[in-house]
């Protein structure tokens, strides 16, 4: 199943990415401190804050393992509750991005970017969950990478709202290569296709699979390649389709040095968007999940709105 195949592909890299291999320590996002065990002869460092607002910040440190991570919480403000996704036009960032990204290496935040929205869950009361990652490690499936840092913002159940990472490279060439082969091409999808006319004037490519019964909308905005599935139908999701077509036509995406990558999948009427993207020799990457509200809308605007915190 060409799709399915695609999409773990696309899993497996993010977990490659942020580090799931030796030396990488993980934390589930809740109201308690959760602090990683270490294994023998390695120390975890633990820090916790409460600010004056009721947010809890806490993170922790495996400062042999090569991984840091960090956890939290917060109630957005009423600025940040109000209204639909949408690009920010400022540099400033959500108390809960402040939060998260305080928490990497001053090294990291150097040259790390993040977005300038505020991501709203399905559940009443909005309260976003973060978790952050560093990875230092070696990793054999993305040659030359250096550093990769991770936030998440999960809801109080723990399911995914967005999630935003970078990726250092020692070269640009790496990099490139990571873009094009580590995610896997959203291109790659098998059946029959036909031409698809668009809203505003784009054309576009219609991909039928019966046999895994799935189809496909695939089109090009300027280095951007993307790719609207529909799993568990033929019928070709038009509709999301244009609603892309829609927000790219008033909206700017970033520009990559050669490729972007844009991939929303619908699956039993939830959806899910991952985009990747090269800058020099990094590669950055948004994603949402189950629990965002306006998945598309919410990743296509995280993307527009990231910007260097430092």
């Amino acid at each position: 199943m060409k799709r399915i195949a695609l999409s773990t592909v696309a899993l497996a890299s993010i977990l490659s990415l942020v580090g799931c291999s030796t030396g990488t320590t993980s934390t589930a996002p809740n109201n308690t401190v959760n602090r990683p065990s270490s294994p023998p002869g390695q120390s975890n460092s633990v820090s916790s804050a409460e600010n004056d607002t009721g947010n809890t910040d806490r993170g922790s440190t495996n400062t042999d393992s090569g991984s840091t991570v960090g956890m939290g919480n917060q109630y957005p403000t009423t600025a940040e509750q109000n209204g639909p996704p949408k690009t920010s036009h400022t540099s400033s960032f959500p108390t809960i991005i402040q939060m998260a990204m305080n928490r990497l290496p001053s090294d990291v935040r150097s040259w790390a970017y993040a977005p300038t929205m505020f991501p709203h869950t399905v559940l009443p009361g909005d309260t976003l969950f973060y978790r952050t990652m560093v990875d230092t490690s070696f990793s054999m499936s993305f040659p030359g990478r250096e550093v990769v840092y991770n936030v998440w913002l999960n809801d109080k159940r723990g399911k995914m709202v967005s999630q935003f990472q970078g990726t250092q490279f020692d070269t640009a060439a790496h990099a490139n290569s990571a873009t094009l082969g580590g995610f896997g091409d959203v291109f790659g999808v098998n059946g029959q296709k036909s031409v698809i006319n668009l809203n505003t004037g784009i054309s576009g490519t219609a991909v039928v699979d019966a046999a895994n019964n799935e189809s496909h909308i695939l089109w090009r905005e300027g280095r951007w390649k993307i790719n609207v599935s529909a799993v568990g139908t033929t019928k070709p999701p038009v509709t999301t389709a244009n609603e892309a077509v829609a927000y790219l036509h008033t909206h700017f995406l970033p520009v990559p040095n050669t490729l972007g990558e844009i991939s929303v999948t619908t699956n039993a009427g939830i959806s899910t968007v991952m985009m990747t993207w090269q800058v020099g020799n990094r590669v950055f990457a948004v994603s949402t999940g189950e629990a965002a509200k306006q998945p598309m809308e919410t990743a296509l605007a995280l993307a527009i709105s990231m910007k260097k915190y430092q």
